[in-house]
């Protein structure tokens, strides 16, 4: 659901998640300079790290009168899923976007090419490669249901955002792929196809681009393979830092 060290690899055998008497949220491994999740310039006794039922990891301070304070939450930092209840927006106050990005490649978490945002100004989801959009959803600005989610939008002087607001008997979790496909994993259907969109036609929400290259039509597709002729290239291919979605412009540009 997340991932707290998505740019940082660990020590898979000697990682450890820890919680100091300062509140001080880490990820600590041999060898390796520990991982900072939540570190406050005041100290905070009394801490508590918690996973919640709604899938939010969250640092609290417990008061001595029952109630508590959120320090942090995972929510409020999103890597590749999107949740019943987490913001697909903006503050506009501080800045901070809320978006989803995509895995390089299905063995590597590191930030892949595609980014589902919110678009506050057209009141649509989009989904980039890159920076270019590729796929837009079109204005959601009255809520209400896409694609079996029921979801709400949020916008006032503090804040933009779309929010899944509830879901089917199963946990709703959209995910974008390495290929550029949004899915709700749990269910297993398909949210978008951003990964159908070539830049040169309008279909199911693609957007056509200013400028394609010369040889891609409407009608092209790219089929991903795979083929690992030796070990040495299938560790080197998991350790690569392209993913699927770079061959694919790399063929489609170059044909």
């Amino acid at each position: 659901m997340w991932i707290g060290n998505r740019n940082q690899p660990a020590d898979k055998d000697s990682a450890v998640l820890s919680l100091n008497h300062s509140g001080v949220l880490k990820i600590e491994s041999k060898d390796i300079e520990p991982i900072i999740l939540y570190s406050s310039p005041q100290p905070y006794e009394n801490t508590e790290a918690i996973l919640l039922d709604t899938g939010n990891f969250v640092l609290q301070q417990l008061h001595p009168n029952g109630t508590n304070t959120t320090l942090w939450q995972s929510f409020d930092h999103p890597t590749d899923s999107l949740l019943p209840g987490m913001k697909l927006g903006v503050n506009l106050k501080t800045g901070r976007k809320w978006s989803l990005v995509s895995w390089l490649s299905s063995p590597n978490p590191n930030p892949g090419a595609f980014e589902l945002e919110w678009e506050p100004l057209r009141r649509e989801l989009i989904i980039k490669r890159k920076g270019k959009v590729c796929w837009a959803s079109g204005d959601l600005g009255k809520g209400g249901f896409m694609h079996k989610t029921h979801y709400m939008v949020v916008s006032n002087e503090n804040e933009s955002y779309f929010t899944i607001t509830s879901s089917n008997e199963e946990l709703t979790r959209w995910v974008p792929l390495e290929t550029g496909q949004l899915i709700n994993r749990n269910g297993d259907d398909d949210v978008a196809r951003a990964d159908l969109c070539y830049g040169c036609k309008t279909d199911e929400g693609c957007q056509q681009w200013e400028e394609i290259p010369f040889c891609r039509h409407r009608g092209d597709v790219f089929e991903s393979r795979e083929g690992y002729p030796n070990d040495d290239m299938r560790t080197d291919l998991a350790n690569s830092s392209y993913g699927p979605s770079d061959c694919r412009g790399y063929v489609l540009e170059k044909l």
